[in-house]
C-alpha cells in the first residue's frame, strides 16, 4: 500500500494551466500535492525548463516542452 501513494500516471494530455508560465504550474501542482516547493526550481532545471521557458505560458510553448512541464513534483531530487 505504500508504493500506492509513490505511484502516478501522466496521461498524454497533461492538466496544465495555459495562462500559467511551467514555473507556475510545477509550483502549484507541487502544492497540491503537499511537497516542499524549494524543490520547484531545481527540478525545471534538470529537465531544460530554465530562462525564458520557465516564464512563458504553457499554452505558447512548444508540445516538447509542454510534455516536460508535468514532471518535476515527481522528480526526485539526487
Amino acid at each position: 500500500m505504500a508504493v500506492r501513494s509513490r505511484v502516478g500516471l501522466l496521461g498524454h494530455a497533461a492538466p496544465l494551466y495555459d495562462e500559467l508560465s511551467a514555473r507556475e504550474n510545477v509550483r502549484f501542482a507541487t502544492r497540491a500535492l503537499g511537497y516542499p516547493t524549494d524543490r520547484v526550481d531545481p527540478a525545471l532545471e534538470r529537465l531544460g525548463l530554465v530562462g525564458r521557458l520557465r516564464r512563458t505560458p504553457v499554452g505558447r510553448l512548444s508540445a516538447g516542452q509542454r510534455r516536460r512541464v508535468p514532471w518535476p513534483p515527481w522528480s526526485p531530487v539526487p
